[in-house]
Protein backbone atom coordinates (compact mmCIF):
# COMPACT_ATOMS: atom_id res chain seq x y z
CA UNK A 1 0.00 0.00 0.00
CA UNK A 2 2.98 2.28 0.70
CA UNK A 3 6.82 3.20 0.01
CA UNK A 4 8.19 3.04 3.20
CA UNK A 5 11.34 5.27 4.06
CA UNK A 6 12.13 3.87 7.72
CA UNK A 7 14.54 1.36 8.17
CA UNK A 8 12.58 -2.55 8.21
CA UNK A 9 12.52 -4.78 10.78
CA UNK A 10 12.30 -7.20 12.70
CA UNK A 11 13.10 -4.68 15.98
CA UNK A 12 13.94 -5.78 19.17
CA UNK A 13 14.68 -4.63 22.66
CA UNK A 14 18.03 -5.14 24.01
CA UNK A 15 19.33 -4.06 27.45
CA UNK A 16 23.10 -2.32 27.50
CA UNK A 17 25.13 -1.45 29.79
CA UNK A 18 27.67 0.62 28.53
CA UNK A 19 30.70 2.53 30.91
CA UNK A 20 30.17 6.05 29.08
CA UNK A 21 26.58 5.98 29.97
CA UNK A 22 25.82 7.50 33.48
CA UNK A 23 22.86 5.45 35.09
CA UNK A 24 24.05 2.28 32.81
CA UNK A 25 20.11 1.38 32.39
CA UNK A 26 20.08 1.88 28.76
CA UNK A 27 17.23 -0.05 26.09
CA UNK A 28 17.65 -0.68 22.92
CA UNK A 29 15.53 -1.06 20.11
CA UNK A 30 17.78 -3.52 18.16
CA UNK A 31 17.38 -4.20 14.25
CA UNK A 32 18.30 -7.54 13.24
CA UNK A 33 21.09 -7.05 11.63
CA UNK A 34 23.90 -4.92 10.91
CA UNK A 35 24.61 -2.28 13.36
CA UNK A 36 21.21 -0.41 13.58
CA UNK A 37 20.13 0.73 16.78
CA UNK A 38 18.18 3.06 18.61
CA UNK A 39 19.14 4.05 22.09
CA UNK A 40 16.70 4.87 24.93
CA UNK A 41 18.45 6.07 27.84
CA UNK A 42 16.61 5.84 31.25
CA UNK A 43 18.25 8.91 32.88
CA UNK A 44 15.71 10.86 30.37
CA UNK A 45 13.11 8.48 29.80
CA UNK A 46 10.53 7.48 32.55
CA UNK A 47 9.17 4.52 30.40
CA UNK A 48 12.38 2.98 28.88
CA UNK A 49 11.55 -0.32 28.67
CA UNK A 50 7.77 0.32 27.61
CA UNK A 51 8.96 2.98 24.52
CA UNK A 52 11.37 0.44 23.79
CA UNK A 53 9.06 -2.09 23.07
CA UNK A 54 6.90 0.48 21.67
CA UNK A 55 8.99 1.10 19.05
CA UNK A 56 10.41 -2.46 18.41
CA UNK A 57 7.08 -3.19 17.49
CA UNK A 58 6.35 -0.29 15.09
CA UNK A 59 7.11 -1.81 12.11
CA UNK A 60 5.09 -4.95 12.73
CA UNK A 61 2.26 -2.69 13.82
CA UNK A 62 2.40 -0.69 10.93
CA UNK A 63 2.03 -3.41 8.49
CA UNK A 64 -1.06 -5.21 10.25
CA UNK A 65 -2.41 -1.93 10.11
CA UNK A 66 -1.99 -1.59 6.87
CA UNK A 67 -3.64 -4.51 5.83
CA UNK A 68 -6.59 -4.18 8.36
CA UNK A 69 -7.21 -0.48 6.32
CA UNK A 70 -7.06 -2.42 2.78
CA UNK A 71 -9.48 -5.00 4.26
CA UNK A 72 -11.94 -2.89 5.72
CA UNK A 73 -11.89 0.17 3.87
CA UNK A 74 -14.98 1.42 1.64
CA UNK A 75 -14.79 0.09 -2.07
CA UNK A 76 -17.04 0.59 -4.92
CA UNK A 77 -19.63 -2.09 -5.57
CA UNK A 78 -17.05 -4.83 -6.08
CA UNK A 79 -13.56 -5.71 -3.95
CA UNK A 80 -12.11 -5.04 -7.18
CA UNK A 81 -13.44 -1.65 -6.97
CA UNK A 82 -10.59 1.42 -5.90
CA UNK A 83 -10.83 2.75 -2.39
CA UNK A 84 -13.40 5.06 -2.20
CA UNK A 85 -12.34 9.04 -0.76
CA UNK A 86 -11.18 9.51 2.50
CA UNK A 87 -14.52 11.66 3.99
CA UNK A 88 -16.18 8.36 2.78
CA UNK A 89 -14.85 5.90 5.09
CA UNK A 90 -15.82 4.77 8.28
CA UNK A 91 -14.45 6.86 11.35
CA UNK A 92 -12.17 4.17 12.69
CA UNK A 93 -10.54 3.20 9.23
CA UNK A 94 -9.69 7.56 8.34
CA UNK A 95 -8.03 6.96 11.94
CA UNK A 96 -6.22 4.13 10.79
CA UNK A 97 -5.41 5.90 7.82
CA UNK A 98 -4.09 9.03 9.67
CA UNK A 99 -2.30 6.90 11.83
CA UNK A 100 -0.73 5.60 8.76
CA UNK A 101 0.14 8.44 7.26
CA UNK A 102 1.81 10.17 10.65
CA UNK A 103 4.28 6.69 10.75
CA UNK A 104 4.67 8.00 7.00
CA UNK A 105 5.87 11.67 7.82
CA UNK A 106 2.89 12.97 5.71
CA UNK A 107 1.01 14.62 8.54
Amino acid sequence: MSDTKWTPGPWEVRHWDGDEWPDKRTSVAERNGPGEAIFINARYARNIEANAHLIAAAPDMFAALEKMVEWHCVRGNTDEDPILDYERQPHEVRQAMDALSKARGES
